[in-house]
């Protein structure tokens, strides 16, 4: 028997951990995925989050590790001083629990900063979202993340034409839908 997959599924936040609910318990409930969960950003602070953290908990799911690494201030530069901190804590917890796949979801500074820390460690890196179009610097930060990963699930027609004309291997850009429309099927 093969052993299982070891997945890593970071939450920043309490939107990501919210739209990412399914996904979570599908991958959870699944006989081959050791799933851990992975908390950092704003869904320890009490501030933003206030108990996200022991509701996942709650849920049986296992949380791998916890890292506290945001900077306050609400501004450019306290987001590039986070980053960066995420970017060491991410580093150190991946090459602790060594997974086989990183699961980014998304754009935000943060999952960026994580995907280069999945990057250079040579972990395959699954990004969902990836080829959406916002208009905002998130924007840029997802075709980065996408450039990154190996495996793509989109959200639409549109963004599985954009992550392809990215040169992505159209072997592993599949076109998943949206988990938000997922969830409020729900």
């Amino acid at each position: 028997m093969a052993a299982k997959r070891k997945i890593c599924f970071p939450i920043t936040n309490r939107a990501y951990y919210g739209r990412s609910q399914l996904l979570i318990r599908k991958l959870h409930a699944h006989p081959d995925i050791d799933l851990k969960l992975m908390l950092g950003g704003s869904i320890l602070l009490d501030k933003y989050s206030r108990h996200v953290a022991d509701d996942i908990a709650a849920g049986g799911f296992e949380i791998a590790a916890s890292m506290f690494n945001v900077i306050e201030g609400g501004n450019h530069v306290a987001m590039a001083k986070t980053a960066c901190l995420t970017a060491l804590e991410f580093t150190n917890a991946f090459h602790t629990a060594k997974p086989d796949v990183v699961v980014i979801c998304g754009d935000r500074f943060e999952q960026l900063a994580i995907a280069m820390a999945a990057a250079y460690l040579n972990i395959t890196i699954a990004h969902i979202e990836g080829g959406d179009v916002t208009g905002s610097i998130d924007e840029s930060v997802r075709h980065a993340i996408t450039k990154l990963a190996h495996l793509h699930f989109v959200t639409n027609v549109d963004a599985h034409h954009r992550v392809l004309a990215m040169g992505e291997n159209p072997d592993y850009v599949f076109n998943t839908g949206s988990l938000d429309v997922e969830l409020a099927a729900q």
